[in-house]
């Protein structure tokens, strides 16, 4: 009687597995684009929100993170420059590739698949969701940032305090690069309702003296104040945004300060566009100096699917095809060239004339957020 009852137990245990299951074959892929539930908000939206920045560290692992280090110099460096290898550094001080003062590739660089493979990681894009409340996004193919250490080859550049959105609009309307149409209502529940949050992924450590990544805290709380004034300069005036909030203080009373913005390998850091930032070179007298690290980060932006225009859409599909990286726009994406945005004086770091433009594999995810 035992085994009977036992029996019965099993059978209608079992039935319902049985019957609610679904078959799935071992290629399928399971993606979820529904809007996003309300969830408790993360810290760091409220770091974006009141201080117009943001640390997440080690979105990833520093044993992946490590690994997508290696890539990019496999990938990309070795081959754009073949004769700059990761494992000899023996040539550097001529070999690192530059093509400006602030260690920044188009071009390509945006176009291979270890950034293609940050972009479509489901734990990156989900940071992004949280802030636009919505699964539905696309990415930027925008490039990276590679400086050789200046132990090895002597770099150095001013501060270049600036921001990432304009005031300036096309006279129909329509957002330009990254500047929002007139008519423009955020999409993000964030109090500050921005435009787009541009981030950066570090594939190196970035500590104290190792340069990277600088900003002023709540400075997008000025944007409204000091950006008229900024449009209406003729010149790149690196000077006035300092002296606007050296001479200002925020809602308490307290004086603004330029803050290095640090972090290890793995971590993600966001900013508003209407932050005001700029990047910084390695110092000479850092820590282990005698193995010095190669400052490297991808740039990230997703802003909401919603916003793709046929026109941007036309945008995107090309730079995809042709290999060519783009601005910090997803919706509407400036297609950024190597000869476009290379200095003179770094011409002869060209990237190789056999090097080819890879062929992308995207996940399911990665052509949606692709817009395709």
């Amino acid at each position: 009687m035992k085994r009977v009852h036992l029996f019965l137990f099993v059978f209608f245990w079992l039935v319902p597995q049985f019957t609610n299951a679904q078959p799935l074959s071992e290629d399928s892929v399971v993606v979820s684009f529904e809007e996003k539930s309300p969830s408790p908000t993360p810290h760091y939206l409220k770091d974006l929100e009141e201080l117009g920045y943001c640390v997440i560290p080690q979105v990833l692992s520093t044993l992946e993170t490590k690994l997508l280090y290696q890539r990019v110099w496999h990938e990309f460096i070795e081959k754009s420059w073949p004769n700059c290898r990761m494992d000899n550094r023996s040539n550097w001080k001529e070999a690192f590739p530059m093509h400006n003062l602030f260690g920044t590739f188009a071009g390509p660089a945006g176009q291979t698949q270890v950034m293609w493979d940050l972009r479509q990681d489901p734990r990156i894009v989900d940071v992004f969701a949280q802030i636009w409340n919505t699964n539905y996004l696309i990415v930027s193919m925008d490039g990276l940032s590679i400086m050789c250490p200046p132990e090895i080859r002597e770099g150095s550049f001013k501060p270049w305090p600036h921001v990432d959105q304009a005031i300036l609009r096309r006279q129909d309307g329509v957002a330009h690069n990254n500047t929002p149409p007139i008519d423009f209502v955020s999409e993000s529940l964030l109090k500050t309702k921005p435009y787009t949050i541009q981030g950066q992924f570090l594939l190196e450590d970035s500590f104290d003296g190792d340069g990277g990544f600088y900003c002023i805290p709540k400075s997008h709380l000025q944007f409204n104040n000091f950006a008229p004034q900024l449009e209406a300069i003729d010149e790149v005036d690196e000077m006035y945004l300092q002296d606007f909030f050296a001479q200002s203080t925020d809602e308490s009373g307290s004086t603004y300060c330029m803050k290095h913005i640090t972090a290890p390998r793995g971590s993600l850091i966001l900013w508003d566009s209407r932050t005001v930032h700029w990047n910084q070179h390695p110092s000479k007298d850092r820590p282990f100096s005698n193995n010095p690290k190669v400052r490297m980060v991808g740039y990230l932006c997703y802003v909401p699917k919603a916003r793709l225009t046929n026109e941007g859409k036309a945008l995107r599909i090309e730079a995809f095809e042709t290999g060519v990286s783009t601005g910090h726009n997803p919706s509407y994406p400036e297609l950024k060239q190597t000869k476009d945005h290379i200095d003179q004086a770094f011409k002869h770091y060209l990237e190789d004339p056999n090097y080819t433009q890879p062929k992308i594999n995207l996940t399911p995810l990665g052509e949606s957020l692709l817009g395709r």
